[in-house]
């Protein structure tokens, strides 16, 4: 397979050495291989990169944040099992929040009873991250009672509260922040 470690990750490249794309190979817990965070190079042709992943990374769950490379990929035939955006924003500048519609509020950080159903209701049997468990409630309910598994950012956290009255959403960020 051509694949070269370079540094902390490694190097997909074309039957010519030509390098395609950085990436870094693993496995899961469950032993199925990964080629994780693959991500073309500027001057890799899509084309070229598409028919070398297919060839070289056959067996391997791959995952790339790259939206072209992504939808060349399915183009080309493989399925797309999940797609997510990771969205960063500088917090430097940031304008004013949106109001809010009539009665729509925000509350104190916490969890409660109507954000565990709105999120067993979520996260149904065929959701790609799997059923939402008690466990998972316990969890979350844990970072506000104890701190643990991490504890919450409570300035940066907030629940929805709908003109009901009831939890209707929430932003839960938690820390250690490097």
């Amino acid at each position: 397979m051509p694949v070269r470690q370079h540094l902390h990750d490694s190097l997909l490249l074309g039957d010519d050495d030509t390098p395609l794309a950085r990436m870094r190979l693993r496995d899961d817990d469950d032993g199925t291989a990964v080629a994780a965070d693959v991500r073309p190079l500027p001057e890799a042709p899509l084309t070229r990169l598409v028919a070398q992943v297919r060839r070289d990374l056959a067996g391997h769950r791959l995952e790339t944040p790259d939206e072209a490379l992504a939808a060349a990929l399915v183009a080309d035939g493989l399925k797309l099992d999940r797609a997510a955006t990771d969205m960063r924003h500088d917090l430097t500048g940031v304008p004013e929040p949106v109001a809010l519609p009539d009665g729509w509020s925000l509350g104190a950080p916490g969890w409660d009873d109507d954000l565990a159903a709105g999120l067993d209701a979520a996260y149904g049997p065929d959701h790609p991250d799997g059923r939402w468990q008690p466990s998972d409630t316990e969890e979350v309910r844990a970072m506000f009672d104890t701190g643990e598994p991490v504890p919450p950012l409570v300035p940066a956290s907030a629940r929805l509260i709908d003109p009901d009255g009831r939890s209707a959403g929430h932003v839960l960020c938690a820390g250690p922040v490097p």
